[in-house]
């Protein structure tokens, strides 16, 4: 361990040139010693700590300074030798170990481009022969966990860990690319034609001898499928071998190898009777990998990949490799129904090719995409009836309707797409509402969360115009009932209202409403009814075991909802009071309803629910102080305890929210208290029952600039300087304060730095005093830190 602390040292703080170049050689010279004589390295924990040395020494001095030392080829040498032995004699114990040593070679192969000298690394020498020992040794790890399960654990079993030993093997296998290319493409070829064999044997006899070989050939392809996966998608480094110049022509003749097995692989049900899923992970995996790299946007001119592929599978071009992959994709959703992990993965797939302008342009194209998009009921698709997978329900339809709207004859099908989804309706209209929570959950629940996914893919006024055209009026009394009657249960609430908070979304300005349509106002009527529904319900349940599940994540899906409203441009909130609807006051009576319900300490506890409190209040003290201003004084006092704890908050999004609020709840209080009005009157209500008020929030704002060291000093600013003209009193009292806590040595200084907090500022909160403020804050700041 103090070795590697000593490794971890610089060597610019070592002296001369020379100096630098002996403590390095110190290192080279004595851990070749060890590896030669094998010094401790049979010790488990020892060898380890070594190979935490030798990763580091690289990790400190780059390769050109190694290899100007003289002991550096046979240090090299015996590294590799040392690596090659370790994984050919592997064992459990030393795997972490292991690790070091190919992040080690992964570091040495990365600096290549940087060796300028004349000085030779060697490392062509010894790559290919510790990348054969890698896979081979992990081919053999899949037999020894088969038939000794008690002695050693399945490597598959850790994605993570697999990935991360990948993420270092590939620019290993980069380097010489043509030699580990071939043997890579050899070994799963081999190993396809033995599980073809096996898998026809099982298919007609089942017999159960059988399943060890099969495992044991799914182990083995799952290895070399993910190493190809984690080669192909690595640039190419700079190499002495020929073929890497040219390296797309390997990557296709890989990806032609694993695309050939996919094609042989049609038929792949044996494996979901035996629950064995890791080879179509694997599977997965590869297929996001050729998608980054070789289809999409980005990735139009790869001649090389199709060239070799027409050769081996006769892909020749994108269209037909995302035929194949649709056909996979079909597949998955067909067969892997109970499968969560088979499922998610493979629709996260789905999305990224429906995401890409050119490659969605050529699913549209594609028979199998044609037949979705028409026949994506549960009947052809029953993975979305399993509870395990209701949440994959919303990527699914989101990816269809993302399609469907890309064809600009989506206003003739989309009455054909959402058929399914008024099916559910239908269902609903059986069932009595009393009946929702025990004979219409399911159905409630998957119904939501589709129209969520169909609303989420709307990114045009047309595609919006045709969703909400759909919903409104006919479904939205759904909605309502939903939160009337099941407003206890959480399943059934949280999609229901992030379906809500969906529609109420103007996200790419998509609700842009004709300037006489009274859409934005029937929205918002509906969705007043939605919030007064659930709060009045929600706030009579009793929390059983998990306050957030149970009520504070619906409370904070409200809280989002009524800020998307606000900040969407779509409605006219003046109109409500206009014409006497009482649809506005009503909502933002739920939501202060709502924010009572929770506890102050608990509000902070969940970061969830603290942002989305504190940017409702931050659009709600904008748009509609006036509501506040007239809440019942107790009401108001546990708003500004809130807001006391979130400017003290450490996520910095949360005390900007907090302080905008502030500010916009100060500035109305300057504006209205030299006004004689019902609403200066209810002000000075308020502050007669609070006279701490200012000056707490005064002395904390001051204390975080000063103390905390925030990033958000302008958002702070902003309602101290009103603070500072509301009660100037207050603020010479806090200046007193400060200077007699200082020593006489700095109260001088301090003096200096609190005078310039008002620099050529007018006590009056016009624009430019404020900015003025803003910048003095800033200043003073920085006067005080060497002495604070």
């Amino acid at each position: 361990i103090c070795l590697v602390q000593l490794a971890s040292v610089r060597h610019t703080l070592v002296g001369t040139e020379p100096e630098r170049q002996n403590y390095i050689s110190i290192f080279l010279v004595n851990t070749a010693i060890i590896m030669r004589n094998q010094t401790g390295l049979g010790d488990g924990q020892k060898f380890h700590e070594f190979c935490r040395l030798l990763a580091r020494i690289k990790g400190n001095f780059q390769l050109p300074i190694l290899v100007k030392i003289d002991s550096y080829q046979d240090w090299i040498g015996l590294v590799a030798n040392l690596t090659v032995k370790s994984f050919t004699s592997w064992n459990q114990s030393n795997d972490n170990s292991l690790y070091y040593l190919l992040n080690l070679w992964s570091r040495l192969v990365s600096s290549l481009p940087y060796l300028q000298s004349d000085k030779f690394s060697f490392l062509d020498s010894y790559i290919p022969t510790i990348t054969e020992a890698y896979i081979t040794s992990r081919l053999r790890s899949v037999q020894n966990s088969i038939q000794n399960p008690d002695t050693f654990n399945d490597l598959l079993s850790n994605e993570d860990q697999i990935l991360q030993e990948l993420e270092n093997l590939a620019p290993l296998c980069r380097l010489k690319y043509n030699e580990v290319g071939n043997f890579l493409s050899n070994r799963l070829q081999e190993v396809t034609m033995r599980y073809s064999e096996i898998v026809q044997q099982y298919q007609t006899t089942r017999s159960q001898n059988l399943i060890s070989h099969l495992e044991l050939c799914e182990g083995e392809l799952v290895w070399i499928i993910n190493i190809i996966s984690m080669v192909i998608i690595v640039q190419t480094s700079s190499s002495s071998d020929p073929y890497a110049s040219n390296s797309e022509l390997m990557d296709g003749q890989l990806a032609g190898c694993v695309f050939k097995f996919i094609i042989s692989d049609a038929n792949f049900e044996h494996r979901v009777g035996r629950d064995q899923q890791i080879v179509d992970l694997a599977i997965l995996t590869f297929l996001q990998s050729f998608r980054k790299k070789y289809i999409g946007d980005h990735a139009m001119s790869a001649s090389g990949v199709y060239k070799k592929l027409k050769e081996i599978v006769g892909l020749s071009d994108h269209f037909l490799v995302l035929t194949l992959i649709v056909s996979r994709i079909v597949g998955n959703c067909r067969v892997w129904v109970q499968s969560e992990d088979v499922i998610k993965r493979t629709l996260s797939l789905l999305y990224d090719l429906s995401s890409g302008y050119a490659s969605s342009k050529m699913l549209l194209k594609i028979d199998n995409v044609l037949f979705i998009l028409q026949n994506h009921s549960p009947e052809h698709f029953p993975f979305v009836l399993q509870p395990s997978n209701v949440r994959q329900r919303t990527t699914f339809y989101q990816i269809l309707a993302q399609l469907l709207f890309l064809d600009e004859s989506a206003n003739v099908n989309f009455k054909q797409f959402v058929a399914p989804v008024q099916r559910q309706f239908q269902v609903l209209a059986e069932i009595p509402a009393h009946l929702w929570v025990t004979d219409g959950q399911q159905t409630l629940i998957g119904l939501f969360r589709d129209i969520r996914g169909i609303l989420a893919a709307t990114i045009t006024k047309r595609s919006y115009m045709m969703v909400f055209d759909w919903l409104y009026p006919q479904y939205f009394p759904v909605f309502i009932l939903a939160a009337e009657r099941c407003y206890s249960i959480p399943s059934i609430t949280t999609p229901l209202l992030k379906c809500l908070c969906e529609c109420t979304n103007n996200k790419t300005q998509r609700m842009t409403f004709d300037a006489s349509s009274p859409n934005g106002i029937l929205l918002f009527r509906e969705v007043s009814k939605i919030l007064v529904a659930y709060s009045n319900g929600i706030i009579s349940t009793q929390i059983v075991n998990n306050p957030y599940a149970e009520r504070y994540k619906g409370i904070s899906v409200c809280f989002q909802i009524l800020t998307k409203v606000m900040t969407g441009n779509y409605v006219n909130f003046g109109v409500f009071e206009l014409y006497g609807d009482k649809a506005l006051s009503e909502a933002l009576r739920a939501i202060i309803n709502l924010f009572l319900a929770v506890p102050v300490d608990d509000i902070m506890v969940y970061p969830k629910l603290t942002l989305s409190t504190f940017h409702m209040f931050d659009v709600l003290f904008r748009n509609h102080i006036q509501v506040i201003v007239e809440l019942d004084t107790t009401v108001f006092s546990r708003i500004c305890s809130a807001f006391q704890l979130g400017l003290c908050h450490p996520k910095p999004q949360v005390v900007t929210h907090c302080a905008a609020a502030l500010d916009h709840l100060l500035t109305f209080f300057c504006q209205q208290l030299e006004q004689d009005t019902m609403t200066s009157r209810q002000i000075a209500n308020h502050l007669q029952n609070n006279p701490d008020l200012f000056p707490s929030f005064l002395n904390l704002i001051f204390n975080i600039l000063m103390f905390q060291g925030v990033l958000n000093r302008w958002s702070l600013s902003r309602p101290l300087f009103v603070l500072v003209c509301l009660n100037t009193a207050c603020f010479n009292q806090w200046k007193e304060q400060v200077l007699s806590s200082q020593s006489p040595s700095n109260k001088q200084a301090m003096q200096d730095a609190l005078n310039g907090l008002l620099k050529d500022v007018e006590i009056n909160i016009e624009t430019r005093n404020r900015e003025r403020f803003t910048q003095n804050v800033t200043v003073f700041l920085k006067n005080i830190e060497s002495f604070m």
